[in-house]
């Protein structure tokens, strides 16, 4: 078994937003990216399940950031698979700097669902993966606790799946929701705010030509949930901390 990986990403300019920070929906990819890859080396990736006609989910996610690299940086992502149970496969994920700093860290939950009936796998039926041992996990308190799902609502926007937003699982990728929620600031609110931590949490798949809304709780100033609905079912949610940059 190959107990970890580690890749170098450079930060370009699509990678930034117009601070010229890194932002999160790159940062997703390159997560997305390294674990696929992982998932490769441990056996367990795009290329066997496919065959098998199942296909990995990113069920939740945690981000904490001490700091965003900027555009022309070099960063590091380092994984691990972390703990498992019955349904669900736990994945770390740790950011390096150019000068091996670390500058954020990531908790990770996936679900292997089947591609036919859209169901939950069982672990067992695809790959013996070691014990359970939540001491490797980063935030395991946040990542096992479910996100509460409704909020009072300040704002509503409605939005028709695209085929950008479609991934090789023919329904929609985890970073799509990520951007409709991040359109809902404004370049005033980003130049001066940065992200400092992010909580997400997958609940049912959105398709091609889907109608949903998206919809904004204001917590407090610099807590926002956001909730992406698909009819009456809740599809994902969202909860951003934001700190003010230094001036």
């Amino acid at each position: 078994m190959i107990p970890s990986r580690t890749d170098t990403y450079k930060v370009f300019s699509y990678h930034a937003d117009h601070t010229r920070h890194m932002n999160l929906v790159s940062l997703a990819k390159f997560l997305q990216e390294t674990a696929g890859e992982h998932a490769e080396d441990l056996g367990v990736g795009y290329s066997k399940f496919k065959q098998m006609k199942i296909a990995w989910v990113l069920y939740k996610q945690v981000v904490k950031m001490k700091c965003w690299p900027v555009w022309g940086d070099e960063i590091k992502v380092k994984t691990w698979p972390s703990a498992v149970d019955k349904l669900i496969c736990y994945r770390e994920f740790e950011i390096y700097n150019s000068s091996d700093q670390l500058i954020g860290q990531i908790s990770t939950s996936w679900l292997v669902i089947n591609l036919e009936t859209r169901r939950p796998v069982r672990i067992l039926k695809y790959y013996n993966f070691p014990g359970t041992d939540f001491k490797k996990v980063i935030f395991p308190d946040m990542i096992r606790t479910k996100m509460i799902l409704e909020n009072e609502t300040s704002s509503c926007r409605k939005y028709q799946v695209q085929l950008q937003d479609i991934d090789v699982n023919n329904h929609v990728n985890n970073t799509s929701y990520i951007n409709w929620a991040l359109n809902h600031y404004n370049p005033d609110f980003i130049m001066d705010h940065q992200l400092i931590e992010i909580e997400m949490q997958f609940q049912k798949e959105a398709f091609f030509g889907d109608e949903i809304e998206i919809k904004t709780a204001i917590i407090t100033e610099t807590i926002h949930k956001h909730i992406i609905k698909g009819g009456k079912q809740i599809l994902f949610v969202i909860r951003f901390v934001w700190q003010r940059r230094n001036s």
